[in-house]
């Protein structure tokens, strides 16, 4: 018993699961989230519940919000409840298990470690599972029964399906990795279960991480022989353009016509032509130009072939499982190596976790300056933390015979892990700044049909608002509001922190105040923002085009003004612009994407 309480027991193992599956928040979005009240006191009004959250947080959001309103932030406080209790849960196992003081700081670190990305991107499936991963720790501690443990370990694997479902590549090599380790260390204390059956185990995992990344090849060729290689290109043309009318790839402008035509298949003229498509004036931007061309694309799209998505999904698989074969295979490899108690062998894997922890300091130090594969990152970052959960889980005091070594290794392991760690995230934040300097692109195209602020709210992601200022960039605000939660920028953050602003509505007020602001698109709550504002005074606004789909499809034009809203769209020009999409095709499928 006291072995088991030990950390080579199984007890231990769900920690490695529960480190695995939260590396998917520590690579996710680096935007925090808070959701959007007002869209929810709305949909309580009338009685409605989120589409975009699971059913059990849609059901407490939405009661929550209607017995207690929109002051509180329900949709945050119920994610940050959720990691609370995971964090509860850690702790309370720990305490239930008889370790030393440097035991406990050992968890400390890597519970830590495990936990920090979930403060900075909580999400409401990877928050379920891993509370649900702490839940198995707690169980296993406080059973202290290896059996029990093997039956949390098939729960896990059940959990990992689901998320493997639920999300891209790298969250289900790490929901498949992480059950497999979980029930690696509780067959240890198995007698049931033969060699020959942990190898047939590994095997078909293997196996199957490479049959998907084959299969995802065969799906991708077999789409481009279906719809034929032109159709094909046709649809990924498509999904720049579509890039393009959502407000990040207007930065095309600043490229040189034959890079301009190299990515999308157009010339200058071609986005002249589609800027007069798109403009009604200097003044208007043509919402129904839009949606006319959103129609045309979903023909281009259905040409192409219905697996189309398929195929995207198809290559991320394939660049996620097959950069994870060989973490897998190390895992596999190490485990065996505590079966049969081989301490040359794991001297062995103890060099290569210091090597790879080396390597993540020196990947650390490149990424400021060399932009390396994302899979890169992931599989160096995945086989050192695999690792140090591996040390922690086997608490050997030495498998070479050096107890300083030990030590070395392990905080070598973990400087490796967490240097990794950042410069992925240097890397995303890269990125970012990339973005931002397409929006500053975008602005400038835009200040030659506006003057001051201009704020988009498109269409094809439910809610998004962008906000900016062409001719002031250092005064530039960026918001995008989604359908049932709010993704800000740091900055915007901070504005709506000082500001004690707790919506989305109320933040888009705030910035718009004082300022000569233009807002286009699809704003579900358009009626709500515009009484708002009404009653607010803001002559400022110029006006609000949307299209008012709680009650029908019909596209309608708000103007502003302190007595009231002002339907303004002419039929006939809507009409007008619906034809000229007709005349717009041949430019989207030009240079021989065009669809038979």
């Amino acid at each position: 018993m006291n072995r088991m309480l030990a950390l080579d027991g199984p007890a231990f193992a769900p920690v490695v699961a529960m480190s695995l599956v939260s590396l998917v928040a520590a690579f996710g979005n680096p935007y925090f989230l808070v959701n959007d009240n007002l869209t929810y006191a709305e949909w309580s009004a009338a009685g409605l519940m989120s589409p975009s959250l699971g059913a059990p947080v849609s059901w407490l959001v939405h009661s929550l919000t209607k017995v207690f309103g929109a002051a509180v932030n329900w949709y945050g406080a119920t994610l940050y409840a959720c990691l609370t209790g995971a964090i509860a849960l850690v702790l309370d196992g720990v305490r239930r298990l008889p370790l030393r003081r440097r035991d406990r700081l050992t968890i400390s670190i890597v519970a830590a470690f495990i936990f920090a990305p979930f403060a900075f991107r909580l999400d409401y499936t990877a928050t379920a599972i891993l509370l649900a991963a702490a839940g198995l720790f707690w169980f296993a501690a406080a059973t202290q029964n290896g059996a029990q443990l093997r039956h949390g370990a098939t729960l896990a694997a059940a959990i990992s399906l689901a998320a493997m479902i639920r999300h891209q590549a790298p969250f289900a090599a790490l929901s498949i990795a992480a059950p497999l380790l979980v029930f690696c260390s509780a067959a240890r204390e198995s007698t049931g279960l033969t060699a020959v059956r942990r190898v047939a185990g590994a095997a078909f995992l293997l196996i199957a991480c490479i049959s998907i990344g084959v299969a995802s090849v065969v799906v991708d060729h077999a789409v481009k022989r279906r719809v034929g290689s032109d159709a094909y290109a046709a649809f990924v043309a498509f999904n720049d353009v579509r890039g393009a009318l959502h407000g990040t790839a207007f930065m095309a402008l600043e490229f040189e016509e034959a890079e301009l035509e190299r990515r999308v298949g157009w010339t200058m003229n071609d986005f002249h032509a589609f800027r007069r498509w798109l403009f009604v004036d200097e003044t208007t931007y043509n919402v129904q130009a839009l949606s006319a061309f959103r129609e045309l694309a979903s023909d281009v799209s259905r040409r192409a072939g219905a697996q189309s998505n398929m195929t995207l999904k198809a290559r991320n698989w394939r660049g996620g499982y097959l950069s994870f074969a060989p973490f897998i295979a190390l895992c596999v490899v190490y485990v065996f190596a505590l079966q049969r108690d081989d301490r040359n062998l794991q001297a062995r894997l103890w060099s290569i976790a210091a090597t790879i922890g080396a390597a993540g300091c020196v990947a650390f130090i490149l990424a400021r300056t060399v932009r390396f594969p994302p899979q890169v990152g992931w599989a160096f970052l995945a086989a050192a933390l695999v690792f140090v959960a591996a040390i922690v889980v086997t608490g050997r005091t030495s498998p070479a015979g050096a107890t300083n070594r030990q030590g070395i290794l392990l905080l070598t392991g973990i400087a490796g892990a967490i240097s990794i760690w950042l410069a992925v995230h240097a890397d995303i934040l890269r990125s970012a700044a990339a973005s931002h300097a397409a929006f500053d692109a975008q602005a400038r195209f835009m200040n030659t049909a506006f003057d001051g602020d201009f704020v988009l709210i498109e269409p094809a992601a439910g809610l998004e608002v962008k906000f900016l200022h062409p001719l002031a960039p250092e005064r530039r605000r960026f918001a995008t509001v989604h359908t049932g939660w709010t993704t800000f920028s740091p900055l915007f953050y901070r504005q709506l922190a000082e500001n004690s602003l707790s919506s989305g509505a109320d933040a888009l007020i705030h910035l718009i105040d004082n300022q000569n602001a233009f807002l286009v698109g699809d704003f579900g709550y358009a009626k709500l923002l515009v009484q708002q504002l009404n009653e607010r005074s803001h002559e400022n606004v110029r006006a609000i085009l949307c299209r008012d789909y709680w009650t029908s499809d019909r596209a309608r034009t708000f103007q502003l003004t302190t007595s009231g809203q002002k339907p303004g769209a002419d039929p006939d020009v809507i009409l007008r612009l619906a034809k000229s999409a007709e005349r717009f095709a041949p430019a989207i499928c030009r240079k021989g994407r065009r669809t038979a």
